[in-house]
């Protein structure tokens, strides 16, 4: 439990056996009660509890939806929502005393006023509904926290020295990793319509959570590398760190401007017709790019009701993810929402990188191989770090690499962490690999690791870097994970990433 509080600036202070209580600002404890789902919490009986929670919330939603109706203030369901959470712990922690501390009018100053006018309107109702003392500190902090979630598409928000950050960060990126991506104006609107919000989140504590932090970084690992770096240089401008979850929406922007630079023949416009999700529609999509990153180009979704004949000739590839009449017709080709082996072979598209599986395994050089038992992050680090500075001659790798370490977790799930400089420190291209006798905790989320990538990529090399595109494979199948360490050596791993790529070509074919 210290643990958790820890990341969110409280502390857990015992007195005796029966005095327990949390230190901290009470802004802190609201958003460690959001962050983990704990605003279910009292002291009456259970169902009693569940009953007017589900009461409060109900009003709550039905007065802010209409507070911003009256207002024409735009804000998304998935934000709408988290607003409503969030009242509702406000308004309980009101009821029982506990205030937000005086000293925040002062950091919030004047600015938000279309905000705290809703903010007023909100909570004079909610004051009045719930026979609460909400003081002006509380209405301030809504205000904020409303402005931060707001829906910022106007590209008028977008100020002379964002523009002129953004600029400058691509410039940077394209130092660092030799990529290209300056000119899309695309991704540059994009990087900046979600910065506008974002810069007032980091202000005041208030960053996102992103559900589909795990897919994205297994899925688009280069992606959430060069947004991880971007996190970095506004790191280093507002001097707050950013965390993954929002780095994970900056990867989704970059992977779609990775691809724009990885075209390289005529390619095809793609329309998927589909009622699903956002979240499942973009996993969709990423599973298309990653499977024919030469051949797609453009890929929309549209609902079956948005279809029109019209859209018959923009697009020469239509897709489905349900069996309707567009289907029944033979004018759209079916595909899951969570693509197959099947449905791969039905598209016919071959797939880029390595050219070869040598091409591959020649990245994971046995002098790196190191297999044991290691007790902590650090000390696997260091001893990864020193062998592969002696064996090409590097410099400063381990201090590279722990610098990226401090930007946020390297932990990409299924027991694999792939740590890496922050920094392009080499001349050649090689990914060391460590495996663990017992899994170790990598990160302050305590997730496990039993497999650990060391990837450094060459200087000046952008091809190197599809190196990734293979990464993304490994850490995504479990199976080879448990192949890797039923026999933890050199040889069977290599064995086992053959296998893997061998099955993987042949699919290609």
């Amino acid at each position: 439990m210290s643990t958790v509080l820890s990341r969110y600036s409280l502390k857990l202070i015992k007195k005796s056996h029966y005095e327990i209580w949390v230190k901290g600002l009470e802004k802190d404890k609201r958003m460690c009660l959001l962050d983990k789902d704990l605003y279910f919490t009292g002291t009456f009986e259970q169902d009693r509890l569940i009953l007017g929670d589900e009461q409060r919330i109900n009003t709550i939603k039905k007065v802010l939806v209409d507070v911003l109706v009256d207002q024409q203030y735009k804000i998304s369901d998935v934000e709408l929502q988290n607003l409503i959470i969030l009242t509702n712990i406000s308004v309980k922690r009101i009821a029982h005393g506990f205030y937000l501390e005086d000293e925040i009018n002062s950091i919030i100053g004047d600015d938000f006023e279309k905000e705290k006018m809703i903010a007023r309107q909100f909570f004079d109702i909610l004051q009045s509904k719930f026979q609460l003392d909400v003081r002006d500190v509380e209405v301030n902090y809504f205000a904020v926290t409303l402005n931060s979630k707001g829906d910022h598409d106007n590209q008028s928000y977008i100020t002379k020295e964002l523009n002129d950050f953004i600029f400058d960060a691509l410039v940077t990126i394209k130092e660092e990793f030799n990529i290209d991506l300056i000119d899309n104006v695309d991704l540059r609107i994009s990087l900046a319509l979600h910065c506008v919000p974002l810069i007032t989140r980091i202000k005041y504590d208030l960053q996102l959570k992103n559900e589909l932090l795990f897919h994205i970084k297994q899925m688009s690992p280069l992606a959430f590398e060069i947004g991880t770096y971007f996190g970095y240089l506004l790191q280093k401008k507002y001097n707050k760190r950013i965390n993954d979850d929002e780095i994970a929406f900056f990867a989704i922007y970059f992977n779609s401007g990775l691809l724009n630079v990885e075209k390289t023949k005529e390619v095809n416009s793609v329309l998927v017709i589909s009622s699903v999700k956002r979240s499942e529609s973009f996993l969709l999509e990423q599973v298309l790019r990653q499977w024919f990153p030469n051949d797609v180009g453009k890929i929309d979704f549209l609902t079956m009701h948005e279809f029109s004949e019209v859209h018959l000739d923009l697009y020469n590839i239509i897709l489905t993810t349900e069996k309707n009449e567009l289907y029944e017709k033979g004018v759209a080709l079916y595909i899951s929402s969570f693509p197959n082996k099947r449905d791969y072979y039905r598209l016919k598209v071959y797939i880029e990188g390595f050219k070869s599986i040598d091409d591959v395994t020649e990245m994971f050089k046995e002098e790196l191989f190191i297999k044991g038992k290691f007790t902590s992050r650090h000390e696997i680090l260091e001893v990864m770090s020193k062998r592969a500075e002696h064996e090409f001659d590097i410099e400063n790798l381990y201090e590279e690499v722990m610098i990226r370490e401090e930007l946020g977790s390297t932990f990409f799930g299924n027991y694999v962490a792939i740590p890496h400089p922050m920094h392009a420190v080499s001349n050649d291209s090689f990914i060391s690999v460590a495996l663990l006798d017992k899994p170790i905790e990598w990160d302050e989320d305590k997730n496990l690791v039993r497999m650990v990538l060391l990837v450094c990529v060459e200087k000046n090399n952008a091809q190197a870097f599809k190196i990734w595109s293979y990464v993304s494979r490994m850490i995504s199948d479990r199976t080879f994970l448990d192949g890797v360490i039923s026999e933890l050596s050199y040889d069977n791993f290599i064995n086992v990433l053959q296998k893997s790529l061998r099955d993987w070509f042949s699919e290609l074919r």
